[in-house]
């Protein structure tokens, strides 16, 4: 009866006498013993899987306790050991301990549990959780290089009187930030990724226009090196293509940069482009990008397209990186429909290859542009800027100073909420609101003034015009913007400040007469 209860554990177990001679195993034994090979080290056995390390004969010396009658309680022998099997190798968790039987006799009890999945997860979120450390002391070192240029050229220009020298500190900032923006971008862009919460926005657009613009963009820093990029079009028929071109950039832009990163001086880059077959409506493109720089061998590669990962640490600490940007490129390549892949050897380049699925046809559809390069007048109307910062609410100031709009500052959600009464319905004709402020924030204040607002129609017994409020906050992800249109927000603009933008959504809701109402 005892027999068929041990045989249904899964657990391998065995007792032997103190003379170490196995009196019974189990089924579970049974088993692991011919997976193992392990019958033929007969009286062997416990030396061979419980051994001293030194000689497969010995057992080890405080498993020896355990048979030592001299020792009348000695401690049980835990061990984690790993066997070669028929499968492969495994790992177990061994037990030995003596036990008490009926007339004083006593004996040894054996148990091996297999813990090989417990041992390899456990061996997964090691290197997981080295992964990421190493990659926050990489994203360390990647946001302070650039701020270390930033504040360094801002600390020259103060001590200057030369003005093509102060001019010089200001495009290396513009430059440092603008790299530090495409750190912070990776970072969001992989959360949103990981989250599912990123979506392609398609748009109509010359295939070859786009890549000619971002060869122009590339060749300034291509130039730096001394590098020449060739741009070859072998074969596209189907130009007008409707894709994610932001999406489509991005992974270019990675992808051109890197081969720029990693080649030598005056050597050549070439981005290579055709299309590969048209049906239904639909076109395949394939790019390459080429380099001959430093390649990488085949184990770094498989390593490439993982997050938090980069092909070797002493290529890194030279050349720099998140480890998160061709992770993201792999992501946005798949999204459109494609894949992307490596060839490379070390020391004879790299070619960087994807496919994009998307729809195409011969030409775009001409459309009539109406755009002027037109002084823009906001004559007559008045913003309310809040932000708890003096200097962001100085950058938009100066950014809209020659609008002719009229400007009032606060410098959080309170002081905006009592100028907004104080100045009653129609005083302002938008108001751009910071989400993160002392006293009352954002979010709280644009639900203020939405109650203030049907306060007043209550009073007046009409319609109000409702005023336009524009989150313009560093607060960027996915629930932020969500949190800003459910407080009675209109719009959402995220930090840095681009100009254009802003003056874009300023004329669309001054020139709409219905405006978003939240």
């Amino acid at each position: 009866m005892i027999d068929s209860y041990l045989d249904a554990i899964p657990v391998a177990i065995a007792m032997f006498d103190k003379n170490k001679k196995m009196l019974y195993r189990n089924h579970a034994m049974e088993e692991l013993m011919y997976m193992h090979d392990l019958d033929e080290y007969g009286q062997n056995f416990l030396e061979h899987i419980a051994g001293s390390g030194f000689d497969d004969n010995i057992l080890d010396s405080k498993a020896e306790e355990v048979f030592n009658l001299e020792l009348p309680n000695p401690e049980p022998f835990n061990a984690e050991i790993a066997m070669l099997g028929h499968d492969g190798g495994s790992n177990f968790s061994l037990t030995l301990q003596r036990i008490k039987l009926d007339h004083n006799e006593v004996c040894a009890i054996l148990l091996l549990n297999d813990v090989t999945m417990l041992t390899r997860a456990k061996i997964d979120a090691l290197a997981a959780s080295r992964a990421k450390t190493d990659f926050l002391a990489r994203m360390s070192h990647e946001i302070r290089t650039p701020m270390n240029a930033v504040l360094g050229m801002v600390q020259i220009a103060k001590n200057s009187d030369h003005i093509e020298k102060i001019m010089g500190c200001i495009t290396q900032i513009e430059s440092s930030s603008r790299d530090l923006l495409d750190i912070i971008d990776d970072i969001l862009n992989f959360n949103k990724i990981e989250s599912g919460k990123i979506q392609l926005d398609l748009c109509e657009f010359s295939l070859t226009e786009n890549l000619s613009s971002i060869i122009t963009m590339m060749e300034t820093r291509a130039r730096q090196k001394n590098i020449t990029i060739d741009f070859i079009i072998e074969k596209i028929e189907n130009d007008a293509v409707k894709a994610d071109s932001h999406k489509l950039n991005q992974v270019l832009i990675n992808l051109i940069s890197n081969a720029i990163k990693f080649s030598k001086d005056n050597s050549n880059v070439i981005l290579k482009t055709r299309e590969l077959g048209y049906m239904n409506g639909f076109s395949t493109f394939l790019f390459e990008v080429i380099d001959n720089g430093i390649g990488i061998s085949e184990y770094q590669a498989s390593k490439l397209f993982r997050p938090f990962e980069q092909a070797d640490s002493g290529i890194t600490r030279k050349y720099g990186g998140t480890g998160l940007g061709l992770a993201i490129s792999k992501n946005y390549v798949e999204m459109m429909g494609g894949k992307i892949s490596l060839q490379s050897e070390e020391g004879k380049g790299s070619i960087f290859s994807f496919t994009i699925n998307c729809a195409a046809k011969q030409e775009l559809t001409i459309e009539e542009n109406n755009d002027k390069d037109e002084c823009i007048n906001f004559s007559g109307k008045r913003c309310l800027i809040v932000d708890d910062i003096e200097i962001n609410r100085e950058i938009v100031k100066e950014l809209l100073s020659d609008t002719n709009i009229n400007q009032e500052t606060a410098e959080n959600g309170q002081e905006a909420l009592e100028l907004f009464k104080a100045g009653g319905p129609g005083r302002y004709d938008i108001i751009f609101m910071d989400m993160q402020m002392p006293l009352m924030d954002g979010l709280t204040a644009a639900k203020e003034i939405r109650l203030t607002e049907k306060e007043w129609e209550s009073q007046s017994k009409s319609d109000i015009k409702k005023v336009p409020i524009i989150a313009m906050t560093a607060n960027v992800l996915d629930e932020d913007i969500k949190n800003a249109y459910e407080s009675g927000m209109n719009n959402h603009l995220g930090k840095p400040i681009d100009r254009d933008k802003t003056l874009k959504t300023m004329q669309m809701y001054f020139n709409t007469i219905k405006l978003q109402e939240p």
